[in-house]
């Protein structure tokens, strides 16, 4: 056991451990994106887990959650590897550039690729077609996708660009150049850009169109995957970051105490 913690202490066991806990965190977000798109399942319609009932000329049956829908789990492996990512940082105490500035610069990075997957569905009620719209696709401006909805071209609306995105990829780009850059203003900027990016998220989000009747139905709004990687990514920044430069600002401190009690 002193051994594994001996190793765990060098640059390569923390950078192996910080590896492992951000596959952990990929992939409690893969599987939760997996659980939200699996089918529903026919179930007993005395259960409480029935989300739909079909009346049909044979018969009524019903559909509920896949068994294989456990949120929870997604949840405790992120959870976990965000755990083990601290843990790694602190591990090592030099808080070295594999594990430290790498992390964070991933996460950073990942808002990139997270901009490119959905950003809000627009939909006809639970049951009606549905279409999705890219971060940026945002970024750009879209026309209300009214080909997936079904809807009369007479209907298309031009939206955007929604300038919340335009604040994502500066901090995305920025994340990423100072993670290159030594020293602890890095940690700073990192730590303040992040902060930022999860708010642009919630006002990127907030500014989506809102409220349209097409024929007496409403236009539903739902999140897409991307806000949530986004949100998730720029947390562990803010962590990382976070506890990087509280534990400075505290060495500081003791330092400070130390030097004036001796003196």
């Amino acid at each position: 056991m002193n051994h594994l913690a001996s190793a765990l202490r060098t640059s390569r066991g923390a950078f192996v451990l910080a590896f492992g806990a951000l596959l952990m965190i990929a992939g409690g977000v893969t599987a939760g994106g997996w659980m939200l798109n699996l089918p529903d399942v026919r179930v007993p319609c005395s259960e409480s887990a029935v989300r739909v009932t079909y009346i049909t000329p044979t018969g009524t049956y019903c559909e509920g959650s896949n068994p294989f829908e456990q949120p929870s789990l997604a949840v405790l492996a992120v959870l976990i590897g965000i755990a083990l990512l601290i843990v790694s940082c602190r591990l090592e105490r030099r808080v070295g550039w594999m594990v430290h500035r790498l992390t964070t610069g991933l996460t950073h990075g990942s808002v990139l690729f997270a901009l490119s997957l959905p950003f809000v569905v627009f939909s006809l009620g639970s049951c009606g077609p549905s279409a999705v719209v890219s971060g940026y696709q945002m970024l750009k401006g879209f026309d209300l996708p009214v080909s997936d909805l079904n809807l009369s071209p007479n209907f298309a609306q031009h939206f955007g660009p929604n300038p919340a995105i335009i604040v994502l990829v500066a901090v995305a780009v920025i994340g990423l150049a100072a993670s290159m850059w030594p020293g602890w203003k890095s940690d700073v900027v990192r730590l303040v850009s992040a902060g930022i990016g999860i708010a642009a998220v919630s006002a990127a989000f907030l500014m989506v169109p809102r409220g349209v009747v097409f024929n007496g139905t409403e236009l539903y709004v739902d999140g897409g995957l991307g806000p949530t990687i986004i949100a998730l990514a720029l947390g562990i920044s803010l962590c990382v970051d976070g506890q990087a430069v509280a534990r400075r600002h505290l060495g500081k401190r003791t330092a400070a105490a130390i030097s004036l009690h001796t003196g």
